[in-house]
């Protein structure tokens, strides 16, 4: 059975009060045998949670597991549920049952150690974490003890007829799994600190989906590399603020027409959100797999493959092969991850149209007790190779024309570099040059650098930028002569293998290039170069590269580099300065701005005496 995983609020550990003798007439104990908990009969014949994923309650690695096997529900009585616990602690671990952990009681039993000495308790834990203790009925409680690791069986007889934690609706409850510690005292439960809590499972079924916590990270690093992203706003940041519905989708090789596609999937909702696979968005019909918040069931988790009719928009469940679903919901914002398994074009023809293109399509939608509905889309990517990261990346329109490029500013409103030095680009072909000036946004800071280049090459010349051309990687712009004609493209290069890969870096504004022989000029805008891929810069400063490098019919071979410059892009004259920290502890550096601003306040000073 495919899992996922849910993050849900942790809660601080709270005192529980405890008020006259223990009373233990509702437990029964076996001590015939030892507690013996195991991965033996998971997902077949027994539900098994754990944390963390696929861990082993009896490996060397600390891991929080139960299991969990139920006898046929038989009304009026519910049905019993034999549990299995295992964890590492030095005080207690406990599984508990609950219909909303946030909002209504759970029913937690605790397995636990004082002084080596195992101990089983039944509490309710309150929405506002203060356990009291309650008289559950647990019987053939067994437990093993061999250092930390706690492990108890027990069977709980008539599940959603007894008590109010348990409060069942038919057969299913989100489980709680956490540890805590015991008071030393009265030998007894403590605090307990929840570690998980599931969404919705249906604890009759042995092979219901389960989802775990985890954080995710969804991020725009891959984008038009290593994966295919799709996203509305066009190249919003699902780390940034503001909304952003963003979609990424990585396959792997496909072997005999199959290949599957790791997702992931980010952006704000009250709902659910979504992203759909299909062959035209406007007829026939969409597969969307969509992540969701419950928010009349604890805002819970749900994940749900749907078949949209693209004619009426109309939503009906449908059966979709999807392994190893991760979520995290933090109020309306959602994310999550998934693996759509074996996609093939004979068996998934809704999905594609001619085998691996697809339209890719996001939106959002609403759940309305618990039924998915009014799914609107937000972006139609159109048809394309959904295994080609590169898919949707179109090179900036190109304009063919003579630029001139000459020395003409440069140490007064331009920034120049060159090889060999002092060279000039109008008079010496083998001249490698770089002039550019940048233009400053005074409400965000940000700086866009128009970018003038010469040089001489066989393929193309490049500019490349970097905090620092060692180690990382260097965003390189290159203009180039390829087969089909003048080509300006944005790459990746990983500065310690060389290796080059494209980059999706976005770029102001129409190339211009002119080529005549192997001498090549062009110019160009870079947005927001200390906003947008902040690794191309430190600040102000980054390391200047000049090259070039020869092309393989449309593609870009090992770059050259001919030049190396670390300078302050937005001083014409490229000087860092350095600053003596009133401490002495170390140095700054300021832009040539700053150098401008101290200049006039010196001379301000000086007019004034």
């Amino acid at each position: 059975m495919h899992r996922g995983i849910i993050l849900v609020a942790t809660v601080a550990s709270v005192l529980a009060a405890f008020a006259g003798v223990r009373a233990t007439e509702h437990l029964t104990f076996d001590n015939s045998t030892e507690a013996n908990v195991t991965l033996r009969g998971c997902g077949m014949s027994v539900l098994c949670l754990e944390l963390p994923e696929d861990c082993d309650p009896m490996g060397e690695t600390p891991c929080l597991f139960t299991s969990l096997s139920a006898t046929t529900p038989m009304a009026p009585d519910g049905f019993n549920l034999s549990v299995g616990l295992s964890g590492i602690s030095t005080g207690l671990i406990a599984f508990g049952l609950t219909q909303n952990f946030a909002e209504n009681i759970t029913q937690l039993f605790v397995c636990g150690m004082n002084n080596s000495t195992f101990f089983f308790q039944t509490l309710n834990r309150y929405p506002n974490g203060t356990l009291m203790p309650n008289e559950r009925t647990t019987t053939q409680i067994r437990s093993s003890l061999d250092g930390d690791r706690i492990q108890c069986e027990f069977i709980i007889p008539n599940v959603n007829t007894s008590m109010k934690g348990e409060d069942m609706d038919g057969t299913t409850a989100f489980v709680v799994l956490g540890n805590g510690t015991v008071n030393s005292t009265t030998g007894l439960t403590e605090t307990f600190q929840e570690t998980f809590t599931s969404n919705r499972v249906n604890l009759t079924n042995p092979q219901d989906t389960v989802f775990l916590p985890k954080i995710l990270n969804i991020n725009r690093d891959g984008c038009g590399n290593e994966k295919l992203c799709i996203e509305e706003p066009e190249r919003c940041d699902p780390q940034s603020t503001g909304e952003c519905l963003f979609t990424s989708l990585n396959t792997d090789t496909p072997m005999n027409g199959i290949f599957n596609i790791s997702v992931e999937l980010a952006g704000e909702s009250e709902g659910f959100i979504a992203m759909g696979l299909t062959a035209n968005s406007s007829e026939g019909v969409t597969i969307l797999y969509t992540c969701g918040r419950n928010s009349s069931d604890g805002n819970s988790f749900v994940f749900q493959t749907l078949q949209r009719n693209n004619t009426d928009n109309s939503l009906t469940e449908v059966e979709r092969q999807v392994a190893d679903i991760y979520s995290t919901v933090n109020g309306t914002s959602i994310q999550c991850t998934f693996t759509i398994v074996d996609m093939s074009t004979n068996t998934m023809t809704r999905e594609a149209s001619m085998g691996s293109v697809s339209s890719v399509v996001v939106g959002t939608g609403a759940i309305n007790g618990g039924a998915f509905e009014n799914f609107e889309v937000s972006r139609d990517s159109g048809p394309l190779d959904i295994t080609d990261p590169t898919a949707n990346i179109e090179d900036p329109l190109v304009e063919i024309m003579s630029l001139n490029i000459s020395r003409e500013g440069c140490g007064i409103t331009n920034l120049c570099v060159e090889t060999p030095e002092d060279c000039d680009p109008l008079i010496d072909n083998m001249c490698q040059f770089k002039s550019s000036n940048v233009t400053v946004s005074t409400m965000t800071n940000m700086f866009n650098m128009t970018v003038r280049l010469s040089g001489y090459s066989m393929g193309y010349i490049a500019l490349g930028l970097a905090r620092n051309a060692s180690v990382g990687t260097s965003s390189i712009f290159a203009c180039g002569n390829g087969t089909d004609g003048i080509i300006f493209r944005t790459l990746t290069r990983d500065n310690v293998d060389g290796s080059l890969t494209v980059n999706e870096r976005v770029i102001i504004g129409n190339a211009t290039i002119n080529v005549t022989g192997r001498s090549i000029e062009c110019e160009f805008t870079i947005a927001n170069l200390n906003g947008v891929e902040t690794r191309e810069i430190d600040g102000t400063v980054a390391d200047i590269l000049l090259g070039n490098g020869t092309l393989t019919d449309n593609t870009f071979n090992e770059f050259q580099i001919l030049l190396n410059q670390r300078q302050n892009l937005t001083s014409p004259t490229g000087e860092i300065l350095e600053v003596q920290a009133e401490n002495g502890a170390g140095a700054g550096k300021s832009s040539g701005a700053m150098l401008i601003l101290m200049s006039l306040v010196t001379l301000l000073a000086a007019l004034q005496g």
